[in-house]
């Protein structure tokens, strides 16, 4: 009997010593588990906030929620309560969470502050970075023609008034009669457009490509895809492409825009060999390259602008005269430079 309650009494200690270790294991993994979730919450809500920093530079430098493209948009000053008006800190989703900006004058200076708030499953990150905007006007819109590539004139002739300035090399210019100063290795910042913010202005949109047979068109068309242009075509207005402008053996082509916007606007390239008896006024700009080569008897009143090469190669009678509404009042939803940060802190 003795020996049998010895081994009961055993038994008993070891199913308890048993259950609390499977009580303490158990306890360890639910911790764990806990402060996994907590901490995974934690940098996602850090994450969220950073994106919100970006957010607010992108609305500076592009369309921001009080329709301001100038980077003049600002909110009430942090911590006010996000809202739904324009001045009004936003708050937008992101994922499982929510990020929350602020965009306020710097107090000691004329940058920009701007405080991000993320937020997951009731977890908060708050930063703030002091920023300092580039030119609102590209620099480029001070030039006859500016190419982040290289400019070549090879065998063509005509006149250009105004300063012409190349990333690259400006080529074969003996030809043309440039009175102005021609600058090569430019360190002027490559200028880029936000054509998606032009589709939101459109008068006429189309999905896919276009053809502009001859005739009049008004207004801003936006053509995700390309556009292509025949002859004895007027376009009172402007034509943004998502694809490449294609003007091969036009005739008679004339462009005139309304107030500040750009002529002729292409995110790939605008192409097109032999382009006569052509008056294109205001800004040519393309994303990729500009080839208009074998071209006669053209007038551009304005400015030729792309990141890659311009060719105006083998042509004759060309005449491209810079405008100076192009940089005292710039065409909308252009940028130049970059934002720079500084002072990035967790508040």
């Amino acid at each position: 009997m003795n020996n049998k309650g010895v081994a009961l009494i055993l038994t008993f200690i070891f199913m308890v010593s048993l259950i609390i270790i499977a009580a303490s294991y158990l306890f360890m993994v639910t911790h764990d588990t806990r402060n996994a979730g907590a901490q995974m919450n934690n940098d996602r809500a850090l994450y969220l906030a950073d994106a919100g920093l970006n957010k607010a530079v992108w609305y500076l430098t592009n369309t921001a929620p009080d329709n301001s493209t100038v980077g003049s948009w600002r909110t009430a000053a942090y911590p006010t309560d996000p809202g739904p008006d324009s001045t009004d800190p936003q708050q937008e989703s992101l994922g499982d969470g929510t990020y929350t900006m602020w965009v306020e004058p710097e107090p000691l200076g004329s940058d920009i502050m701007v405080t991000a708030r993320g937020t997951v499953n009731n977890i908060e990150r708050t930063v703030r970075e002091t920023i300092m905007l580039a030119s609102s006007v590209p620099e480029a819109f001070d030039k006859a023609g500016y190419s982040g590539g290289n400019i070549d004139f090879r065998n063509s002739s005509g006149t250009i008034t105004g300063d012409l300035d190349a990333v690259g090399t400006v080529d074969s210019e003996g030809g043309m009669n440039i009175p102005d100063t021609i600058t090569e290795g430019s360190a002027v910042a490559v200028p880029s457009v936000d054509t998606a913010a032009y589709a939101l202005i459109a008068g006429t949109t189309v999905s896919g490509d276009m053809t502009f047979n001859p005739g009049t068109y008004n207004g801003i068309w936006y053509v995700d895809g390309k556009a292509t242009i025949g002859d004895n075509v007027t376009i009172n207005g402007t034509i943004i492409a998502t694809g490449n402008i294609v003007v091969t053996n036009t005739d008679n082509l004339t462009v005139t825009p309304t107030s500040n916007y750009p002529a002729l606007v292409s995110d790939a390239k605008i192409t097109g060999g032999k382009l006569k008896t052509s008056t294109i006024n205001g800004l040519i700009y393309a994303a990729t390259s500009i080839d208009l080569n074998q071209g006669s008897n053209n007038t551009i009143n304005g400015s030729i602008i792309s990141p890659g090469n311009i060719d105006l190669k083998n042509g004759s009678g060309w005449s491209l005269t810079y405008d100076a509404n192009l940089a005292s009042n710039s065409p909308p939803y252009f940028t130049a430079g970059s934002t720079t940060g500084d002072a990035w802190q967790e508040i």
